[in-house]
């Protein structure tokens, strides 16, 4: 079986009145679909990342992975939807910003979309995603 591992580092010294320090590693299975891709999205254009899924799973683990290009102009807003709910935004990336989910598949035509924020440019964005059943 594939797996994927995760790492993240968050810290603060002026944030808090105590510092913060948050260091986690997990491995996860993949055991479904996965992909793995670098995308261009035109200016004031939507495109897919992940889905839409075909058949709700409760079982279902969709880890997603997003990284918004440092050399972007402007932000990526993240949208999810499904059969169940409209499209609703998610996240806001600017140039360099990340995300890591796990996401529970619940319901049939899990989608996840990114709409470039910039009129004039085109943006850049790498995606991971891997399915556990």
């Amino acid at each position: 079986m594939s797996t994927i591992k995760a790492t993240i580092a968050l810290s603060s010294t002026t944030l808090f009145p105590t510092p913060a320090n948050v260091n986690v590693s997990v491995t996860e299975q993949v055991s479904g679909s996965a992909d793995f891709q670098t995308l261009t999205i035109p200016a004031d254009e939507t495109i897919v990342l992940y889905g839409p899924s075909s058949a709700p799973d409760s079982s279902n683990t969709l880890y997603f992975y997003a990284q918004a290009a440092s050399t972007n102009s402007s932000s990526l807003d993240i949208y999810i939807q499904n059969n169940e709910f409209s499209s609703s935004l998610m996240a806001k990336l600017r140039p360099s910003d990340f995300m890591w989910v796990p996401l529970a598949s619940y319901s049939a035509g899990l989608q996840l979309t990114a709409v470039n924020n910039d009129g004039d440019h085109s943006s850049t964005v790498n995606v991971f995603w891997g399915e556990r059943s």
